[in-house]
């Protein structure tokens, strides 16, 4: 006997496409199904970012994920990041409203010894829930940068999450159950690092945006990656059938959605929510499909990073715009008749668009914090830019050179920055840059892409502003 998980997780903006979110709920309800017409035991499970982010949520704040819930009936979740987009008190409301348990072991209003744990009347640290005739524990902890991840929750102290998991499971087993679970929205590397340190059976994670199965040292260790492009079918041994069952444990499955059934109700829920938010709306039209993929949106350079940049740059009147690798969200390529909320979609994100004032130096080492290296992928992520052109040596890890509107970068000279806002609130992303550098506001940072549309069009190119000649032909190439 094995006990059956389905786990979603990072669903954010795919609930802007009917369709896409769709797919995922229609492909957990008919796999559950499946396996509960072969007797088996099977429970379907989510590791955050549910609420946020994403066109629905900024019009719903949240509130459009609870239909997904009763469509999938999941018994539980915990939280991610985003879950916060909306503030603690709403993300209070939104999982006291959820039918789903949500399971948080780590996160406290507030520091010290006294600190009540976040949402105590709305959230458990852990629970147990029925499977068939057995019983499985379930611990959740989230990001223990949550804080510094979503400004909105950086009242909130989220505490080292494996102290708290090996709590949780100690709790769990004095209840007499037959597995245990983990979910967990820590990404990697911490989301391996807990199956490796821990007792349990799996550990479901979130947070990081590739997809991962994997056995580690005999725990089932998943992530189903995000916009619902995939779900993770896990199996476990449980009863008589988990005795010695150690590294034999079978790796996670990843269930692409693309060819899942379509849940029409969900469809035709979330469809009727766009149109009613207005994001319908055509402003542009696109000949040449432009592919807004993952090796899109994290490797510069891309037709849709560079519209990203372009567009704040135009709207800022700014010298230089800045993304980071990852900050445009992955969807279907933008083609034929682009509508506001295909361009609101590429960054569903509140805060305003802000020009910073700084020094050469300053600027150069924003630049330099574009180029990240993720050891757990095959390629080095690199953000996208408009206005400069660097040539960066992923050997030495060192720009051969920066201009800034054909000419040398001075360490000296003042140049005008165009960030979101959240670049300037947060250490996480641009340390560099501070509240104290914003010189002007210009209103929410997508509005600044669908002005952009509507006066200039959307026809990016690609123009050799970011070069790495060291890279190699078989770890990068230019995304079109």
């Amino acid at each position: 006997m094995a006990l059956h998980l389905l786990q979603y997780s990072d669903v954010e903006n795919a609930f802007d496409d009917p369709v896409r979110v769709g797919r995922l709920a229609g492909g957990l309800v008919s796999r559950r199904a499946a396996l509960s017409d072969d007797g088996e035991p099977v429970l379907v499970v989510g590791t955050g970012d549910s609420f946020g982010p994403g066109l629905l949520a900024l019009s719903t704040k949240g509130e459009h994920a609870l239909s997904f819930f009763e469509a999938v009936a999941p018994v539980a979740e915990t939280l991610g990041n985003h879950d916060f987009d909306h503030g603690p008190a709403r993300a209070r409301e939104l999982v006291a409203a959820a039918p789903q348990e949500y399971v948080v072991a780590n996160a406290f209003d507030g520091e010290g010894s006294d600190a009540q744990r976040f949402a105590a009347a709305e959230t458990v640290p852990w629970t147990t829930v029925e499977a068939g005739e057995w019983t499985v524990g379930v611990v959740g902890v989230a990001s223990p940068m949550t804080g510094t991840m979503a400004p909105a929750a950086s009242g909130l102290d989220f505490r080292e999450p494996l102290a708290a998991a090996r709590a949780g499971l100690a709790a769990v087993r004095e209840r007499g159950v037959d597995a245990t679970v983990v979910l967990a929205h820590v990404g990697e590397p911490l989301g391996a690092e807990l199956a490796a340190e821990l007792d349990v059976d799996a550990v479901l994670d979130g947070h990081t945006h590739e997809p991962c199965v994997d056995v580690v040292d005999g725990t089932a260790y998943a992530r189903p990656g995000n916009a619902a492009g995939h779900f993770v079918h896990a199996t476990v041994p449980i009863g008589e059938a988990a005795a010695g069952q150690g590294s034999d444990v079978p790796e996670p499955e990843l269930v692409a959605t693309a060819d899942q059934p379509v849940h029409e109700s969900l469809r035709e829920t979330v469809a009727d929510a766009y149109a009613d938010a207005g994001l319908d709306e055509v402003v542009a039209t696109v000949d040449d499909p432009i592919d807004c993929s993952k090796p899109a949106t994290d490797r510069a350079e891309s037709r849709v990073g560079n519209l990203v940049t372009d567009a704040y740059r135009w709207a800022a009147d700014a010298d230089v715009a800045v993304m980071t690798p990852g900050g445009i969200r992955t969807r279907d390529a933008l083609a034929g008749e682009v509508t506001v909320g295909d361009l609101v979609g590429l960054v569903p994100f509140e805060g305003d668009l802000v020009t910073c004032e700084v020094d050469g130096a300053t600027l150069r080492a924003v630049l330099e914090r574009t180029t990240l290296h993720d050891a757990f992928e095959e390629h080095r992520k690199f953000g996208h830019v408009s206005g400069a052109r660097v040539v960066w040596d992923d050997v030495e890890r060192e720009f051969r050179a920066i201009r800034v509107d054909g000419e040398p970068l001075e360490d000296a000279a003042s140049y005008r920055v165009a960030a979101t806002e959240y670049f300037v609130v947060t250490d996480h992303l641009y340390p560099e840059l501070a509240r104290e550098q914003v010189v002007a506001e210009h209103g929410v940072q997508y509005d600044a892409i669908v002005a952009y549309a509507r006066e200039v069009g959307v026809d990016p190119s690609l123009d050799g502003r970011v070069e790495r000649p060291t890279m190699g032909d078989a770890a990068h190439v230019p995304v079109e």
